[in-house]
């Protein structure tokens, strides 16, 4: 609240690290925070915390990956920003556009037209959209919309209109309700490695592995894909991973090979990271695990950022897989 900001300044303080869910604070929040910043001569910014983990109990338990997150703290902006980002489809025109329209409204909440412009030059590298247009649209009026991440917009069109459009298609209408449910950002960038294996083997031939998919379904899908291929993976697989496979069949991707497996790369990386943040701090890891835990991570988020870079991208992509692929075969994945 305003009361606690008055408070810190008491104390000289000019830096305040946020540790919540920043990216569900919504326009409100986004405006208080900004108007603080102008008004107090504060620098507002967030923590990223590992997912599910309370600030309290993280100070308890392993406090000097507290400190880890409060010095990496990111802006207030720069945590929306990226969130938004990584939950958008960017394996298509269509994802890619509606990823900049929701990153152009996060974006717009901020009072500074500098600090926007910079922001801007991000958006149209990341979703390969001329800056010019872009900033055409972000210099007219942004549409009302709710606040949400292109995965909840996904995940709401992923839900029939109409009671009767999956009729007689349970496997199918399981599917679509368990993308809604659990985001289609990260699902729509497994899909698209799921259809490149299909229709693109070559292209993805010992890139792609088991452990890179985070969701079960689309894990056991591309299991039974590898071990019998299109046409035998139907009996090895369950009934919504059979349904997968069956919709990605019919549907050719034209999507970047090196976009789908950045995308790939980045979901797992993330993953990942959360996984060794949590050996870090488990009570029953051995001294060797925590070391090789506090090892990694640094040169793994380092990889997984320069995927964001175009002139970065190939050569994260190329250390990145086999990285992962090594650790997910470690871990028995």
């Amino acid at each position: 609240t305003e009361e606690h900001i008055k408070l810190l300044k008491r104390f000289s303080a000019d830096r305040l690290v946020l540790a919540f869910d920043a990216d569900a604070a919504g326009l409100a929040a986004a405006e208080r925070v900004y108007e603080w910043e102008r008004e107090y001569e504060l620098d507002v910014r967030v923590a990223d915390l590992p997912a599910g983990v309370d600030p309290a109990d993280l100070a308890r338990d392993d406090p000097k990956e507290l400190q880890r997150a409060v010095e990496d703290a990111v802006s207030f902006l720069r945590f929306r920003l990226e969130r938004v980002l990584d939950g958008g489809d960017m394996t298509g025109p269509e994802g890619r556009a509606r990823a900049a329209e929701h990153a152009l409204d996060v974006v717009a909440e901020h009072p500074d037209p500098l600090v926007r412009d910079q922001y801007l030059v991000e958006i149209a590298d990341r979703c390969r959209i001329d800056l010019v247009r872009l900033r055409e649209l972000a210099a007219g009026p942004r549409p009302a919309r709710r606040q949400e991440t292109p995965a909840r917009a996904g995940a709401e069109r992923a839900v029939p209109n109409r009671p009767d459009e999956y009729e007689g298609h349970d496997d199918e209408r399981a599917e679509a309700a368990a993308d809604a449910a659990g985001g289609i950002g990260a699902t729509a960038a497994e899909d698209e490695a799921i259809r490149l294996a299909i229709h693109r083997p070559d292209e993805v031939e010992g890139r792609i592995h088991p452990g890179l998919f985070g969701d079960p379904v689309r894990r056991e899908a591309y299991v039974a894909l590898e071990a019998d291929g299109l046409l035998g993976a139907g009996d090895r697989a369950g009934p919504r991973a059979a349904a997968l496979l069956r919709r990605l069949a019919v549907d050719p991707s034209d999507a970047d090979t090196d976009d789908v497996l950045a995308g790939l790369a980045r979901l797992a990386g993330r993953r990942t990271l959360d996984d060794l943040r949590r050996v870090q701090r488990a009570l029953d890891a051995t001294d060797e695990e925590k070391a090789h835990a506090v090892a990694s991570i640094a040169p793994l988020k380092l990889l997984v950022e320069r995927l964001d870079e175009r002139d970065t991208r190939e050569e994260a992509i190329g250390q990145l897989l086999p990285w992962l692929i090594a650790y997910a075969e470690g871990r028995g994945a």
